[in-house]
């Protein structure tokens, strides 16, 4: 599941959204202050004695970068040597202010995901903030670091929301195709793109579902892509609306970028990397353990996956590129797993069909119009006449299912069971 930029395009995955309600571009509406800044800047400032040193303030509030202003929001000069690091000098002004910038909690100039990481870790409990960082960090100015902070310096970097306590604010409507941020999405979280797209497609259906429609009543304006918290049993898309709605997942262009980074960070970061590990939880990671950590319970699902993500590569020639499988191996397992069936497989007549899309056919040729059915792989039959012909290159030989239908099959796609 992992993603390959040289593999991966977005012609592809818009033939894999095709006949689907994301072959389609949407508008998102989100915003922007209506100025250049980089970093939105908080007006809150603390003042700094003449002559205390650089290293001292930035031990003191824990950053090691940081703008100097004075009163009147002007650059303050500082003077540098080995022995006492920099200096504040200011022959105008008694006083000197460090600039807090909105969001910025590590203090390196930027807001980016680190800042955000931080504050989550504070509420958690598993960090500590200096009370400049706590100015930095409480985005709503509402006197609280909560989850919402940490929610909105996320959107900021993904350029959907703006950070600000002052000015104007305006709302800017952003024209986007599916395809574009599912791109966006395989980029963030690492997942393939095809792989995101063809779970959302497994998860809320080709023509999508009140998990996606933005119109589910009481949770109008919420998404849910992938049916995180989804849980089976009654009232699963509200149970998973409910959850969009706490994490602000409140456009498809945030729910699917932000849902997608969610399964690299609960499955492929600890190992379950393919669609099989997402079913089957047989990575024994210090974290999940073993055999309980699954994405979704139809058994299915896996399989599913594969055949249309077996499609979506043949139809764009990317079969014949190198490819990596991570395909797990048991130890003892059987020769061969038998589907169950009414026939007994001890018998010297019974064997087992040992290909994929194998045809049972009305006669002993190769012809469309004599094809009864598509057999399953290790479907087991019984073997009525071994020799039954020969013709276009195949030795036939007539068989018969449990539920009783009769015919031909190429003796080649045939093994004996107790052998």
């Amino acid at each position: 599941m992992s993603y390959n930029s040289s593999i991966h395009n977005k012609d592809a995955i818009e033939s894999l959204l095709s006949n689907t309600f994301m072959n389609d571009s949407i508008t998102v509406t989100t915003e922007k202050e209506n100025t250049s800044i980089k970093a939105k800047q908080n007006e809150q400032y603390i003042m700094v004695a003449p002559g205390t040193k650089n290293n001292e303030v930035a031990d003191a509030i824990g950053m090691k970068n940081f703008k100097v202003k004075n009163s009147e929001n002007k650059e303050v000069s500082a003077n540098s040597n080995a022995a006492t690091g920099y200096t504040f000098t200011n022959t105008t002004y008694n006083t000197s202010y460090i600039m807090i910038v909105l969001g910025d909690v590590n203090g390196d100039g930027e807001v980016k995901a680190s800042d955000y990481m931080k504050i989550k870790n504070y509420i958690m409990n598993t960090t500590t903030l200096t009370n400049i960082q706590k100015l930095a960090a409480d985005v709503n100015d509402d006197k609280e670091i909560k989850a919402s902070d940490y929610m909105k310096i996320k959107n900021f970097i993904m350029g959907t929301t703006a950070i600000t306590l002052s000015g104007e604010v305006t709302t800017q409507k952003d024209t986007i195709r599916y395809s574009d941020i599912i791109l966006k999405a395989a980029e963030e979280s690492g997942i393939s793109p095809y792989s995101i797209a063809i779970k959302i497609i497994q998860e809320v259906g080709r023509q999508g579902s009140g998990s996606v429609s933005g119109k589910y009543p009481g949770y109008e304006g919420y998404y849910n892509f992938f049916n995180w918290a989804a849980t089976d049993g009654s009232n699963a898309i509200e149970k998973g609306l409910i959850y969009a709605k706490s994490q602000g997942w409140n456009n498809q262009y945030i729910a699917i970028i932000e849902g997608a980074k969610k399964l690299a960070d609960g499955y492929t970061s600890v190992g379950q990397n393919t669609a099989y590990f997402y079913k089957f939880d047989v990575i024994d990671d210090a974290k999940t353990g073993l055999f309980w950590h699954q994405y979704m319970t139809n058994v299915q699902d896996p399989s599913s996956q594969a055949k249309t993500l077996y499609n979506t590569y043949a139809k764009n020639d990317i079969l014949d590129l190198s490819l990596n499988f991570v395909i797990p191996v048991y130890r003892e397992m059987p020769n061969k797993c038998l589907l169950p069936s009414g026939i007994d497989a001890n018998a010297d007549t019974s064997y087992y069909v040992n290909g994929t899309g194998v045809r049972l056919r009305s006669t002993t040729k190769i012809d469309p119009n004599n094809i009864i059915v598509t057999l399953s792989k290790d479907e087991i039959v019984t073997v009525i006449v071994q020799d039954a012909g020969t013709s276009d290159g195949y030795k036939w030989s007539k068989i018969k299912r449990a539920n009783g239908t009769e015919g031909y099959i190429a003796q080649e796609f045939l093994t004996k069971c107790n052998t």
